[in-house]
């Protein structure tokens, strides 16, 4: 059992090891955790975005356009129209669309002025039953991603999106996407540059009927409205082009895709409705027709950045493959691309350079749910079982038993008490009829003995006692171990000495100074108040007081919250395991709370 001074010391802040202050702390900790991966992580990934003017010539520089390149958004499909229905499963694109919606919302804080969407805009629109599933597809779309009146948004089609080969919908998809998205294969000038976005899957489907005659491009003839009829259309410029498709141009299946990708390369391969590369007859058509600048494609998740060499025309084209926006598990981080465009270079300074790209990356699934969430549960449980086994063991050692108070059944035996004892062996003086009793100091048995003061007073049985002597007074209870000098030393003072007052207790209208009008006074001979406030309402005067910010105030404020005795009693009720157990779900209910706000927000 520890000591008095011990035990004494462990009450000087019990605030330390209660629940309610650890919970709360642990709650606060959690909210802070909340704020930064729902919102904090995504603000700081973007804040390391930055337009890739430098890259632009210094002529080129002054008044960039910014043009925004967002890749395979992969909408999911209504909750209405998917098969499943489980708790799990809508949990899971719940998660999905709150971040989706998250990355969008702070990618549009870099404020393009242009926005193209590279394709798969939705995850399975080719397989959708009915138009009116896919108008309502589209239309969860429009509101993941909402544009300001200042943006102008170009879409191309994605395999996703209208299918491709045999994996044809069986609603007329593409005219659906048309009227909601404008036509497939288009041309648009931006800052005097050319971008022609290219219908990918449409093109690969013609080139497997050009294929199956063996014929070449120069040689078929092109489908009516196709796409190779509308590429025809194109007629090379003096000003740069960009070449914009989902599916990635030819390259072989060694070709690096640059540092910045996380894993393989881009292998050609077909499948149901996919095809990973364009034909390299349909890439050499392209390049060489066209004549691109730059060529940026989607589909691969994955970002790629690859040259085409062309030895006949004498120059290279390259290529970047844009990350994809969503969250895949072919990648740890989504993420996008920057394009800045300039003045474009006179004929004769081709060396300059007018447009510049940059790739940026958005926090994933794996970075909140895989690692960041899971490591601060890990560690309020690891702060928990610890706490609660503190509290146990604290509990184990000033566990003070409970004293009986009843005497023992054995009346051979007799309590004696030490000071009593005294008492009854007292000698009486007759002649002043004071008790001389010898009180030794416990365990010094060996040092002179005290006597204690003679005092007015005879024992109960004794003849001596007067009939008008009081045996109790109220003002001043009688204690063995208070000598009576001491209790009769406020009257030891002479009479003619005058009670004084202490700093501590003067008047509160002497520390005060109240005038007429609202003034703020500074106390400099009181420790309870520091400021005031007095102003004259109604005719009376108020006067508003605002204590002094200390160390003992926010220990008595958070001591208000502690009910040691109580949780002591429940702690050794419940147990350390179930204690932290129930902790546990005390920090987790408002998490989840706080979670459901911000989802409730974001949508």
């Amino acid at each position: 059992m520890p000591g008095l001074t011990e035990r004494r010391n462990s009450r000087l802040a019990p605030w330390l090891y209660s629940r309610a202050v650890v919970v709360n702390i642990l709650r606060m900790l959690w909210a802070s955790i909340m704020i930064w991966g729902e919102f904090g992580i995504y603000l700081w990934s973007v804040s390391f975005c930055k337009w890739p003017d430098s890259g632009l010539t210094s002529a080129s520089h002054h008044g960039a356009t910014h043009v925004l390149l967002i890749s395979d958004p992969q909408i999911h499909k209504p909750s209405i129209f998917q098969d499943e229905s489980s708790w799990s499963s809508l949990i899971k694109q719940l998660i999905y669309d709150v971040n989706l919606k998250k990355s969008w919302r702070f990618t549009k804080r870099l404020q393009p002025h242009v926005v193209f969407f590279l394709g798969d805009l939705l995850a399975s629109g080719r397989g959708v039953n009915s138009e009116t599933e896919y108008v309502q597809y589209i239309e969860k779309f429009t509101n993941s991603f909402p544009l300001g009146s200042n943006i102008l948004a170009y879409y191309i089609p994605g395999n996703e999106d209208v299918g491709m080969g045999v994996a044809q919908s069986k609603v007329n998809v593409r005219r659906i996407f048309a009227e909601n998205f404008g036509p497939f294969t288009q041309q648009v000038e931006i800052h005097d540059h050319t971008f022609v976005l290219l219908d990918a899957p449409g093109l690969v489907d013609e080139d497997y009927q050009r294929a199956s005659v063996g014929v070449t491009y120069n040689q078929w003839s092109p489908l009516r409205g196709g796409t190779v009829e509308q590429l025809k259309k194109i007629k090379p410029s003096q000003k740069p082009l960009m070449l914009l498709s989902h599916i990635p141009l030819y390259r072989k299946d060694t070709a690096s895709c640059g540092p910045l990708r996380e894993k393989g390369n881009i292998h050609k391969g077909v499948g149901h409705g996919y095809q990973n590369t364009l034909g390299k007859e349909t890439t050499n058509f392209l390049l060489e027709s066209l004549r691109p600048s730059l060529v940026i494609s989607g589909d691969n998740r994955d970002y790629c950045e690859h040259t085409h060499v062309l030895s006949s025309l004498g120059f290279d084209v390259p290529e970047v493959t844009v990350k994809s926006f969503s969250n895949t598990r072919h990648i740890s981080n989504p993420g996008f691309q920057l394009l800045s465009l300039g003045d474009p270079p006179p004929l004769k300074s081709v060396s300059q350079q007018s447009f510049s790209t940059q790739t940026c990356l958005l926090p994933g699934h794996h970075d909140i749910y895989g690692r960041l969430y899971p490591m601060s549960i890990l560690l309020t449980v690891a702060l928990l079982f610890i706490f609660n086994a503190y509290r146990a063991r604290r509990i184990r050692r000033f566990y003070i038993p409970q004293m009986s108070l009843t005497a023992p059944h054995d009346s051979s035996k007799k309590i004696v008490s030490p000071i009593r004892s005294g008492l009854d062996s007292a000698i009486w003086t007759p002649g002043t009829g004071a008790l001389t009793a010898d009180i030794r100091t416990p365990n010094m048995s060996s040092r002179p003995t005290f006597r204690s003061a003679s005092r007015p007073a005879t024992p109960l049985a004794s003849s001596v006692l007067p009939v008008t002597t009081p045996l109790y007074n109220e003002e001043e209870e009688a204690d063995d171990m208070y000598p009576a000098q001491y209790a009769q030393r406020a009257t030891a003072y002479p009479e003619s000495h005058e009670e004084t007052w202490s700093h501590d207790h003067e008047p509160l209208e002497e520390i005060w100074h109240e005038n007429s009008t609202s003034t703020t006074n500074w106390s400099k001979r009181t420790n309870y108040w520091k400021w005031s406030w007095s102003f004259n309402v109604g005719g009376r005067r108020v006067t508003v007081r605002v204590p002094t910010p200390s160390w003992s105030g926010l220990r008595d404020l958070v001591g208000l919250l502690d009910d040691r005795a109580g949780e002591d009693a429940t702690f050794k009720h419940r147990g350390m395991v179930r204690s932290t157990l129930i902790d546990l779900a005390s920090v987790g209910w408002t998490c989840l709370l706080l979670w459901s706000v911000v989802t409730w927000w974001t949508f």
